[in-house]
């Protein structure tokens, strides 16, 4: 469509699922009839976030029905998401013996109660889709989303972990011998496992009733940044907890319940230097020989990144659930929302337009996007001359190119990742993120970033889409303008001076109106033909006929409408018989052909061959006109596309001709194409 201004607008947050943004998944529906909205939507950048994860993960809604159900979630459970979906969770994962219990606590959930529905880690045993039954560790957390309440539950198959539960429940058994028989072969079962719980990689430790470590395998050590046992036994197990969570974890060693075999809670925890991470605890009671209480065994096991994939799944969501319809708008929550996610100091968007950058900073929001008066300089400027389409590092830069870029010499930057967004098949930005500190980056931040670029290209297009419909606003209001002034002008002269005119002037006055009725004729048509491909019911009826014949009447009446400059036809003497559309094709021919004539200088010849091909027959319409830059090549069959700018507009036409071309001759079953032509100008050929 040629050069585009950039726009700078800001629109209002609007939290519902439009048409203008990226396509949603799964059931998210209308916000203003008052129903919920689907919080995985996004298009693809949910699903492909979640799918990375190794856990399940569920989302359901406050009556208990599945929203969504990741890759993990669909290996685990044996379930495929369009089977799932809108199906009670109970119904189908809960063994009948407990589903009465848990449709219960949905009801109280829907109702608005949580008692019995409370954020937290849980066992349960649950159901496979063929039948089988094993141990499942739910991690739920709830969100609260225009008014109605979603449930995230994070699932791990617990088997592994029950069998390790089990040798050690079967180490404690033996324990509890040891101490009545003091038995040497006791002692030797004792130490077997004892090297059983040294060489799991989760850290295991025993402690007395009221907390006092007994005993903590290697792996504990590590965790906690210490060397030897001697170092943490006879310290209290509370000590390693942050003072915010020792008032819950006593209150969870003091109430334990009958018959609880194990309680898996989380919490946040300290390390030797000071510093914090978040843990799973899985707890259980040791008892001695006569089934008296006597201390703890817990497995703990570093949850950090797990927890920080979650927080960096409900950022994104949330991201997408702001996203609202003005492109720009949303461009710059997508970039502040990087920063955020990916834990950087800086998070920047490039745009490349016509040969010009401009660029939005998460440390300069209320600028917007600015020109950049060196572009040459910025990281986007080499990412984009390497023509990939992946994730870079600062590693992945050669040279002085890092240190180059502006932003990183203001503010000492020492490490970054970028990404290429793309739209319409070519780069058309750059995301980046940098960081102060000299720092590496996941594959899940590298695929956050990927997916964020593509989100970026989705508005992008949608922005580009947006401007071209409204160069179409402005061009059909300039088509339909001059022969709605002729018409109306012509009237009135025939209205008032009708009597008065001799016979030449009158039949020019009636002349000139019919050529403005049949050039609003042209122009209905197009939009009513637009309109029927857009809704699928763009009907061609074939027949077989002469194509031949057709051509060549096509090209005369084409001559004859605007003589001076002649059209000259070639027909290939081996052409037989076809199956087309009369109709549709007569119109594909009087679109090429008054095209060829309207960018072809003035007298110059159009010409018309006629090929007999392998799939049927090739037509190509052959102009000496300006010919069509490559950048343009692919885009003249998209619908409302010109190469002139709207406010340059200088050719009669709406942009549709070739859009509508493509459309007919794929419905023949063929293809279009342009080509530039020897010697100047273009052809353009399709086979049918």
């Amino acid at each position: 469509m040629g050069k585009k201004k950039e726009r700078n607008r800001t629109g209002t947050e609007d939290w519902e699922e439009r048409d203008c943004r990226p396509e949603t998944q799964g059931g998210a529906r209308d916000m203003s009839s008052g129903e919920a909205a689907d919080p995985t939507t996004g298009g693809g950048l949910f699903r492909a976030i979640a799918d990375q994860a190794s856990d399940a993960i569920i989302v359901i809604d406050e009556k208990g029905a599945v929203v969504y159900l990741n890759r993990a979630g669909e290996k685990l459970l044996g379930y495929d998401l369009p089977e799932v979906r809108g199906h009670p969770l109970h119904g189908l994962l809960i063994p009948e013996r407990y589903r009465e219990n848990a449709s219960t606590a949905f009801e109280a959930l829907a109702s608005g109660h949580r008692d019995g529905v409370m954020d937290g880690t849980r066992e349960f045993s649950a159901l496979r889709k063929n039948g089988t039954e094993f141990p499942l560790e739910v991690s739920i957390s709830s969100c609260t989303l225009e008014g109605h309440t979603y449930l995230f539950a994070i699932c791990r198959d617990m088997s592994e972990r029950k069998r390790l539960e089990k040798e050690l429940h079967g180490y404690r058994a033996h324990l509890e011998r040891l101490v009545k028989s003091r038995t040497q072969r006791l002692r030797e079962i004792a130490e077997h496992y004892r090297s059983l719980v040294e060489t799991s990689p989760d850290c295991i430790v025993l402690t007395d009733l009221g907390g006092d470590i007994l005993m903590i395998n290697r792996s504990g050590l590590r965790l906690f940044g210490y060397d030897r046992p001697e170092e943490m036994l006879g310290r209290n197990v509370l000590e390693f907890f942050t003072p915010e969570e020792r008032a819950r974890a006593r209150t969870s060693m003091r109430t334990r319940v009958e018959g609880e075999l194990v309680r898996s809670e989380g919490y946040e925890m300290v390390r030797r230097d000071g510093t914090r991470f978040h843990a799973e605890i899985s707890a259980s009671l040791l008892r001695d020989a006569e089934g008296k209480p006597v201390g703890f065994v817990s497995v703990t096991r570093d949850s950090s990144e797990r927890k920080r994939a979650e927080e960096r799944l409900k950022k994104i969501n949330r991201c997408f659930l702001e996203l609202g319809p003005d492109p720009l708008d949303n461009m710059r929550r997508l970039t502040l929302t990087a920063r955020e996610v990916l834990e950087a100091d800086l998070a920047r968007y490039t745009r490349l337009l016509d040969g010009r950058a401009f660029s939005f900073s998460s440390l300069h929001p209320e600028a917007g996007f600015a020109a950049l008066e060196d572009p040459e300089s910025h990281l986007c400027s080499a990412l984009t001359a390497t023509g990939t389409s992946d994730t870079l590092s600062t590693f992945d830069i050669k040279g002085d190119v890092f240190e180059r870029d502006p932003d990183v010499r203001e503010y000492g930057m020492r490490s970054c990742l970028l990404h290429p967004v793309q739209a319409h098949g070519k780069t058309v930005g750059c995301l980046t993120v940098m960081c102060k500190a000299e720092r590496g980056f996941s594959s899940l931040e590298k695929d956050t970033m990927a997916a964020l670029s593509r989100v970026l290209g989705t508005e992008e297009e949608r922005f580009a889409y947006e401007e071209s419909l409204r160069d179409f606003v402005d061009v059909a209001s300039h088509e339909l303008r001059h022969p709605v002034a002729l018409l109306s002008g012509f009237a009135e002269t025939l209205a008032e001076s009708v009597e008065e005119m001799d016979n030449t002037t009158r039949a020019e006055v009636v002349g000139a109106i019919r050529q403005a009725s049949r050039r609003l004729t042209a122009l209905t048509r197009s939009l009513l033909d637009v309109s029927l491909a857009e809704r699928n019911r763009f009907v061609v009826q074939k027949s077989t006929g002469d194509l031949a014949t057709l051509v060549k009447s096509t090209a005369e009446e084409v001559e004859a409408s605007a003589p001076g400059a002649p059209i000259v036809t070639r027909i290939d003497p081996a052409l037989g018989p076809l199956s087309f559309d009369e109709d549709r094709i007569r119109n594909l021919l009087v679109i090429l052909l008054e095209n060829a004539r309207k960018y072809s200088p003035a007298g110059s010849e159009v010409e018309v061959s006629v090929e007999a091909a392998d799939e049927g027959a090739m037509v190509s319409v052959m102009d000496r006109g300006v010919g069509i830059a490559e950048e343009h090549r692919e885009r003249v069959f998209e619908r409302f596309y010109q190469v002139e700018e709207a406010q340059h507009h200088s050719k009669p036409g709406l942009g549709l001709g070739l859009f509508l071309a493509k459309r007919i001759v794929e419905e023949h079953g063929g293809r279009i194409w342009h080509e530039p032509r020897p010697g100047g100008g273009s052809i353009f050929r399709f086979v049918i």
